[in-house]
């Protein structure tokens, strides 16, 4: 008995480990730092310029890429933020916010790296919505939205975890700009 509870306690603290405020990923608020709705000048104050970005009409991506941190295909570790000008044009606001680092988590220990069904069982509402290709020769990677609550994940077919998307609450990932990716949809 006492053996039963000492794991189930192990197991408990594994699940719900505390998460540092500044890695915790909410659905439709956050990852780190960044904020849905936050002023981009407020951001870039945080994480200094970004690395590289696009923009066109009032529509911006910037992304960081990290020195330190690699994903499994070598390629740095990337924080994107997709923001738009405000309709009155006086200023840019984060609207959705990537992150391809194991670093961010959520509450539920959700990262990159977890698998289709760790993410199903913390996000029961996630459903497959689209799905895009890097190349002819890159495998098909599967995009995986909870609309309700704000977050998508991105997973290589087959595969693990490899980007986490925070978004608007009710909106649809695929309904803004998101890199340079071409979206079938899944009906």
């Amino acid at each position: 008995m006492k053996l039963k509870l000492a794991l189930s306690a192990a197991l408990f603290y594994v699940f719900n480990a505390p998460t540092a405020a500044n890695s915790l990923i909410v659905p439709g608020q956050q990852i780190g730092d960044v904020h849905i709705g936050e002023n981009m000048e407020s951001v870039k104050r945080k994480l200094k310029q970004p690395t590289g970005g696009d923009a066109a009409m009032g529509h911006y991506w910037s992304f960081w890429e990290s020195k330190t941190s690699r994903q499994p295909n070598g390629k740095p570790n990337v924080l994107g933020i997709y923001s738009g000008i405000n309709a009155d044009g006086s200023a840019v606001f984060v609207r959705q916010i990537r992150a391809t680092s194991p670093y961010f988590r959520t509450c539920s220990s959700v990262s990159t790296g977890s698998s289709l069904l760790q993410v199903k069982h913390a996000f029961s509402n996630a459903q497959r919505i689209a799905y895009y290709q890097d190349s002819k020769k890159a495998p098909l990677v599967d995009i995986y939205d909870d609309v309700k609550q704000g977050i998508a994940f991105e997973f290589m077919r087959g595969g693990r975890c490899l980007a986490i998307t925070v978004h608007r609450k009710g909106a649809k990932v695929t309904d803004n700009y998101l890199g340079d990716h071409q979206y079938h949809f899944v009906k």
